[in-house]
């Protein structure tokens, strides 16, 4: 589980481009979960191997559309 804030240009129709990529790429890694964006904030809940989410976590960390993760529980 991860918040993060979002680049100040994200909108309602950038979170459903970024969900419709994001969930195929996930399903190929054997990752699931929700995402939630409010008030200029992402919440994401995923689940998978623990090498899927470190990668998953790696590419996240480059994202430009977002920036301070906060991993708030891993296990």
């Amino acid at each position: 589980i991860y918040v993060s804030v979002a680049a100040p240009a994200i909108g309602g129709g950038d979170v459903f481009d970024i969900v419709r990529k994001s969930s195929d790429r996930n399903a190929a890694r054997g990752v699931t979960g929700f995402l939630v964006f409010a008030n200029g904030l992402f919440f994401q809940y995923v689940e998978g191997e623990r090498d899927s989410l470190d990668t998953l976590l790696a590419d996240l960390s480059r994202d430009p559309r977002h920036h301070s993760i906060e991993i708030l529980d891993r296990r």
